[in-house]
This record gives structure tokens, C-alpha cells and sequence, in this order.
């Protein structure tokens, strides 16, 4: 039983192969051993060869999902640069501000007198 197992690690080419070269042999010493090992190997053999396409489809998805994720974290990236920028120019106009109320909020020394 773990002979089993450890075909089905194998690649989808390799069970065809032997799926192909079972066929013959069936024909020369016909066994209905052999062919349910057929029948049951090529339903298992369909299964998976579909599975290798689905996994395909599913690494191009999470392919295009990471890049998605990536080009996200640089635009977030990018607003919190655009943030500090605008932090630091609001506090160039509130120094400003403030310069400029001063200017007109002092009296001159010459009406003091």
C-alpha cells in the first residue's frame, strides 16, 4: 500500500506512460486485475491532471494578487511621503501666520512715546 503513496508524488506524464504501456499487456494476458488498474488508473489519472491545471490557475492568481499587494503597499507608501510633506509645509504656513500677525499686532515705538 505505500507503493501507492509514493506514486503519487510522480508526475501526471510518468502514470500515462505507464497507463500506456498497461494496455498492451492487457490485450497479450487479458486479467481483470489488470483491467480495473487501468479503469481506476485512468480515472485517477484524469483527477489529477485536472488538479495540475487548477494549481497553474491558482499560481498565476496568487501571482497577480502579490503584485496587486505590492503595487498597494508603494501607494501607501507614497500617501504617507505626501502626508509628511503636507505636515511640513502646514507648519511652514502656521510659522508664517504667526510671523505675519506679529508684524501687524506690534505697536511701534514711535506712538508709545
Amino acid at each position: 500500500m505505500d507503493g501507492g503513496r509514493i506514486v503519487t508524488v510522480l508526475s501526471t506524464k510518468i502514470w500515462l506512460i505507464g497507463l500506456l504501456i498497461l494496455l498492451p499487456v492487457i490485450f497479450i494476458s487479458p486479467d481483470p486485475i489488470l483491467f480495473l488498474i487501468v479503469i481506476f488508473g485512468a480515472l485517477n489519472w484524469w483527477e489529477r491532471f485536472k488538479e495540475r491545471d487548477q494549481v497553474s490557475l491558482l499560481l498565476s492568481e496568487l501571482s497577480i494578487l502579490n503584485e496587486l499587494e505590492h503595487d498597494r503597499n508603494q501607494a501607501y507608501v507614497q500617501t504617507d511621503e505626501r502626508s509628511n510633506q503636507i505636515k511640513v509645509l502646514r507648519i511652514q504656513l502656521l510659522t508664517k501666520q504667526e510671523e505675519v500677525q506679529s508684524y501687524f499686532t506690534k505697536q511701534p515705538e514711535n506712538e508709545e512715546k
